[in-house]
């Protein structure tokens, strides 16, 4: 499947940098300067010693009442100034603090205040910060996205109501009877599971016989009997690794797949909700068919006590999908929104686009993968000696990527960016075609990013670009679907990025660290030879 994406005639469209970061900038408190408060001391001493010269000169010369008088008032007059002005001032055998020595008072109570108020919240952040350690490494689900964190066992007690389960205390379940044909306890656990002769070597090598009824050579558990939550957990967990996963483990090894561990957790969960006897199935279903494939065989699971389609069932194997996708295993709407609509569509929530944002990181500098379902590089930046459309010789400007040669696949911004260019109209191929009159590069989309470049997207379907120009549009966003317009001999998509000085550069070596990212993680089907 080669292309071309010679000399294109897309046009450049110059714009301004698209400042894209999350990131705020953050201003630094200075306090203010206090220098101004240094005043200096030995004037209140010289106004002082003034004040007491002239009472005594007044004595002496014996001045009469009116200019007697007239002295006081100005010894009043200096006396206030003084007053004002100095820290401590007594007047009448009285203290008087004044404003200055208040004001410096006030700036220590508002220092040791806010030092106080520090204080606590480095406390409270630290507090905070435990608690989300604790919570996240004591058996909770949390949005691993890589699946190293993901626990199943919280994810299965999720979908399985631990919060409806029956209890004695805070504590310790209790068994109940929901008339399924076994006693349950905890979420999700049964006599099925517990009444095992594996089991009851797990339960006495712990010692936990005093909690359970012995009835032959295994243990159950009875209506009202209180078991430790510890307990059941545990057992739980025991069942998954000792039932559970070795099934998959077998079945995935059989059927030549290898999976990662959160793929296997979403099939034990599967397995735990139906049983394991559906594991084979369920894995050949993916690898016959794909994401599809497995959709199609996970939705069909969704009876239960007679009733089927029970909206509890058909929203937990969205989950079990999600994960599987995704390595997610949260239930935070991150990845699909538990709604029934559209149940048919096996990606309705739109969830493999969604994985690019996992497998890649989302991170700043990194980028999204351009195509979905895994993708290969048919042809790299380089010199053509004999172009397979028009027989010219010329430079290939971009990497063609395919995935499987199927039309209609979606194409995704690889950055976030301002759409800057769109051409929709082109609805033929030039290849053996002299009636095709379109731009060689077909329908495509220009996106400027924040760093001054722009990537190219070439040879699209006929009005299947979903952007406009002047929109601004995320990483891993959907711009259009993979076609074959333009000078081109099959579907794929042309990949191209443009400098700042508006010359071609290779992509591949642009982005060469995420491109290496896909292809240690799988993302890329094929390899990546002829893009080198």
């Amino acid at each position: 499947m080669n292309d071309e994406k010679e000399n294109t005639s897309s046009k450049k469209v110059t714009t301004n940098k698209v400042v894209t970061s999350s990131r705020e900038n953050r201003l630094l408190y200075n306090p203010a300067d206090r220098s101004s408060l240094n005043y200096p001391m030995n004037y209140y001493e010289e106004e002082n010693a003034e004040t007491e010269e002239a009472e005594e000169d007044a004595e002496d010369e014996n001045f009469d009442d009116e200019e007697e008088n007239k002295e006081e008032n100005e010894d009043v007059k200096e006396n206030e100034n003084s007053s004002a002005t100095s820290p401590n001032v007594e007047m009448e055998g009285q203290t008087v603090v004044s404003p200055f020595t208040f004001l410096k008072l006030k700036n220590k109570v508002i220092l040791i205040f806010g030092i106080i108020v520090i204080f606590l919240i480095i406390i409270f952040i630290f507090i905070l910060l435990g608690g989300i350690t604790t919570y996240a490494g004591s058996g909770n689900y949390n949005s691993a996205c890589n699946g190293t964190n993901g626990d199943i066992v919280s994810f299965i007690d999720s979908w399985e109501g631990e919060t409806a389960a029956p209890v004695c205390d805070a504590n310790n379940y209790k068994g109940y009877d929901i008339n399924d044909g076994t006693i349950s306890i905890g979420a999700g656990m049964t006599n099925y599971a517990i009444s095992t002769v594996d089991m009851a070597a797990y339960i006495e090598s712990n010692n936990w016989q005093q909690y359970f009824n012995k009835q032959g050579n295994v243990y159950r558990v009875d209506v009202g009997l209180c078991v430790p939550k510890s307990v059941i957990n545990k057992m739980k967990l025991y069942t998954i690794e000792t039932v559970f996963a070795p099934a998959v483990d077998d079945a995935a090894s059989s059927l030549g797949l290898d999976l990662k561990q959160f793929q296997k957790d979403a099939i034990i969960s599967f397995n735990y909700n139906v049983g394991s006897a559906y594991t084979m199935s369920i894995l050949q279903a993916y690898k016959d068919g794909g994401y599809e494939g497995l959709w199609n065989a996970m939705k069909s699971h969704t009876c239960a006590w007679g009733s089927c389609n029970q909206s509890g069932l058909m929203k937990r194997r969205k989950a079990e999908f999600a994960l599987f996708v995704t390595g997610d295993y949260s239930d935070q709407n991150l990845f699909y929104n538990r709604s029934l609509d559209n149940y048919d569509n096996y990606d309705s929530e739109n969830v493999l686009n969604r994985r690019l944002m996992c497998t890649t990181g989302g991170n700043d500098g990194e980028f999204y993968a351009p195509l979905d379902d895994g993708f290969y590089c048919s042809e790299g930046y380089h010199w053509r000696s004999v172009h397979p459309v028009d027989g010219s010789s010329k430079q290939h400007y971009g990497l063609d990527l395919g995935n499987g040669g199927n039309a209609g696949r979606n194409v995704y911004a690889v950055k976030s960016g301002t759409i800057v260019y769109v051409y929709n109209e082109a609805n033929c191929s030039t290849y053996k075609n002299s009636k095709c009159s379109v731009p060689a590069c077909g329908n495509q989309v220009n996106i400027a990013h924040e760093d001054g470049t722009q990537t190219v997207y070439c040879h699209m379907q006929y009005h299947s670009i979903v952007v406009r120009e002047g929109e601004i549009v995320s990483g891993g966003q959907v711009i259009g679907k993979v076609g074959s317009t333009g000078s081109s001999t099959g579907p794929h998509l042309h990949f191209g990025v443009l400098l700042q000085n508006g010359q071609w550069t290779d992509p591949f070596d642009y982005y060469r660290s995420t491109w290496q990212y896909f292809k240690n993680n799988n993302i890329l089907t094929g390899d990546l030879n002829n893009c080198e």
